[in-house]
């Protein structure tokens, strides 16, 4: 079976991005023969999992057209069974050439613009382009694998019939922080506590709620506290500001965009992890926090609580509210044995949303679809 994965981006710091990396290694360990169309691949390259197509960006010229031809190229070198696509933009050319050469066609759901909040990201544009897309994707793919139950409503709401829609979350790879989780065995206790954030810098993720609280909980914790935010994004510029404004520009840091290895060491030294987002389709760094051992401060919001329960492998606090995401920190940060007990049944969480225990359910699908 040959499977077409087609994404925005593969090599990217993006939760979407790292679902596609690890999906198509995995795939291709159950001997799934996988091709990746992606702007941010060289064309060819091959690694020790999946062979890549580059989609070429041209000003001026809509990328979607690439990827039609980049499909039809590929197919009449190699028969392709089915097609995967994480771009509702490249699905809206895809699709057609899709039907044409009656290849199954797959779209994974990780976001929607009717999400709530979601709009805050793009401009009114970038929302009617997407509004019109998710609708597409929602009536005429053959199928719809959405990461989330917030998700599955979403394509509903899009007119898409329940009956083609297949729930799958995403996963997590633990032997990917296998060592993340020894290095903190040995983490000494005197060191300065760090509260980590991993993700893009933009409107949806709540970072100004988090910054609000930071003066009272650096007032309240009798130790020094860093906050380390890993990811850029838009709203960079904006949030350094803010820093200023409240005088704790020394104990923000912000990292940029870092490579794997070097976001993995982040999770190594963090003492709580927190994800203040306002709208969060899944939320693909919740479970690398909880893969880490980390205990978490997360927003009661879409598919976060999918994987957070409360009190048991995590705080939950209201998006938006930067008083319980203040108290709900301190607690964190003065309660080792809290600590101790959210870590201890967040790794038997990520265990349940590992790729290792998961990934049949993708190969049976892909192999059900192929053989129809």
């Amino acid at each position: 079976m040959h499977v077409a994965i087609v994404t925005g981006g593969y090599w990217g710091a993006s939760g979407v991005y790292t679902n596609v990396r690890d999906l198509c290694g995995y795939l291709s360990k159950n001997k799934v023969d996988v091709t990746v169309f992606s702007p941010d691949v060289v064309s060819d390259r091959y690694d020790e999992h999946v062979s890549f197509i580059r989609i070429a960006d041209v000003k001026f010229i809509p990328q979607v057209i690439f990827y039609m031809l980049a499909i039809l190229k590929t197919f009449f070198r190699k028969r392709i069974d089915i097609v995967n696509c994480h771009d509702s933009i490249a699905f809206a050319g895809i699709y057609h050439i899709c039907r044409l050469l009656k290849i199954k066609c797959v779209f994974t759901v990780q976001a929607s613009i009717f999400s709530k909040n979601r709009s805050k990201d793009y401009g009114r544009l970038g929302c009617a382009i997407y509004r019109f897309t998710n609708k597409f994707v929602a009536t005429k793919a053959d199928l719809l694998i959405c990461v989330s139950e917030e998700m599955k409503r979403c394509m509903i709401y899009c007119g898409a019939k329940e009956e083609k829609i297949v729930l799958i979350s995403n996963f997590v790879d633990l032997e990917k922080f296998k060592d993340v989780r020894r290095r903190r065995l040995f983490v000494p206790a005197s060191k300065d506590k760090i509260c980590l954030f991993v993700g893009a810098l933009r409107p949806v993720k709540g970072l100004n709620y988090l910054l609000d609280a930071i003066p009272e909980v650096l007032r309240k914790v009798s130790y020094k506290v860093k906050f380390i935010f890993v990811g850029d994004g838009p709203q960079r510029e904006k949030l350094v500001k803010i820093c200023k404004k409240l005088g704790i520009e020394k104990y923000v840091i912000f990292k940029g965009e870092m490579r794997w290895n070097e976001t993995l060491a982040y999770y190594a030294q963090a003492d709580i992890f927190v994800l203040p987002s306002i709208n969060e389709p899944f939320g693909v760094v919740i479970l690398e926090a909880l893969a880490s051992g980390l205990p978490i401060v997360a927003s009661n919001v879409d598919g976060i609580p999918e994987i957070l329960i409360s009190g048991k492998n995590g705080l939950l606090v209201q998006p938006g509210n930067s008083r319980e995401l203040e108290e709900a920190m301190i607690n964190l940060l003065t309660d080792d044995s809290l600590c101790k007990k959210f870590s201890a049944n967040g790794l038997k969480t990520a265990e349940e949303f590992s790729w290792e225990r998961n990934i049949n359910r993708y190969v049976n699908l892909f192999n059900s679809l192929a053989a129809q």
